[in-house]
């Protein structure tokens, strides 16, 4: 350790800064690598968790013991180090974080001891070649093209479709450690993976408005951001994961928009990004022209549990439109109602 008076601390010596929107384990992974350590051996010396570090998702909440070691061995104060975590969406995305179990528009890694079964972590690589580090909006479900580099973001290596996994990188290796860009499975840059075709204007308008949201933490006429995702997401699993051949939701949206969606089993955020691409644009586009959008579609006479099926609270806006659907067929919800 190097210790610093004006600080009153040790400071790891090879420390490096988070970048922007970092998560809290990739830059955990790029200090380990300036120190000339894999990440399973730096974190068992500082963080001391007995073996547990990489057995969960500590990306998901800003522990204490985390925090006020990493607040020990680094410049950074606590507000800071929080920010690393994706729980810093609580109250934009989500009401609040869920350390156990399912959180609304964060993609789940699967864990099973140190290896992941979902492909729960995107990546553009463009960043990677020019900054390799990982986004705390790569985790997000809604999260399909970066809008820094106009590019297409991916869930899986190119090369041999293995999710990413960035901290096993250097397992069994002796001599050299790799970036932190790279494939843990087959070894290749995932950052030398070229453009095959740029985002759409109406996929990097749909980035550009979900961004705006996060950072203003409200849209139009919804009062709360979190209020906006929940319909969001609700609405695409309902597209994409709903077990009736005879969903007419969904045959509403793929006749007014000729388009074929694909049927999903499980949950939405378990979804391979491809599958979530397209329903999410369907999606964002009702909530975005609601509610005449949302009226439109319902000339097809869907019923009202084809929308507000699981959802366990809805919010007002929605509510208000499925009672109320100005002026399309009150008798009918109204008797219903």
């Amino acid at each position: 350790m190097v210790y610093i008076k004006s600080l009153n601390k040790r400071i790891w010596p090879f420390y490096l800064s988070p970048k922007e929107n970092e998560l809290f384990t990739s830059w955990v992974c790029r200090l380990s690598n300036a120190h000339g350590v894999k990440p399973i051996v730096f974190t068992k010396i500082y963080f001391d968790l007995k073996g547990s570090f990489w057995n969960r998702d500590i990306d998901i909440l800003a522990k204490k013991n985390l925090i006020e070691i990493s607040e020990n061995h680094s410049p950074l104060e606590k507000e800071q180090l929080k920010n690393l975590f994706l729980s810093r969406y609580e109250s934009i995305i989500f009401q609040q974080t869920n350390q156990n179990g399912y959180n609304l528009n964060i993609l789940p890694l699967g864990i099973n001891h140190r290896t992941r079964k979902k492909f729960g972590l995107l990546y553009c690589p463009s960043c990677l070649c020019s900054d390799a580090f990982y986004k705390l909006e790569w985790r997000l479900t809604s999260s399909i093209v970066c809008t820094h580099c106009n590019d297409y973001l991916y869930d899986s290596c190119l090369n041999c479709d293995s999710n990413i996994i960035f901290f096993r990188n250097n397992i069994g290796k002796l001599n050299s450690l790799k970036k932190i860009s790279s494939c843990y499975k087959c070894g290749i840059e995932l950052s030398s993976f070229k453009k095959k075709k740029a985002p759409s204007a109406s996929e990097l308008n749909y980035q550009s408005s979900i961004n705006n949201i996060i950072n203003q933490g409200y849209y139009k006429n919804f009062q709360y951001s979190f209020h906006f995702f929940t319909v969001l997401n609700h609405m695409t699993r309902r597209l994409l994961t709903s077990s009736k051949k005879n969903n007419k939701f969904r045959s509403a949206c793929e006749e007014r928009y000729e388009i074929k969606l694909p049927y999903v089993n499980g949950m939405l955020n378990h979804s391979r990004l491809e599958k979530r691409r397209v329903a999410l644009m369907v999606a964002f586009n009702i909530l975005d022209n609601w509610p005449d959008e949302f009226n439109a579609l319902r000339l097809n006479a869907f019923n009202r549990s084809e929308i507000d099926a699981h959802l366990k609270e809805i919010p007002y806006f929605l509510y208000e439109t499925l009672r109320f659907p100005c002026g399309l067929f009150p008798k009918t919800l109204k008797s219903k109602v």
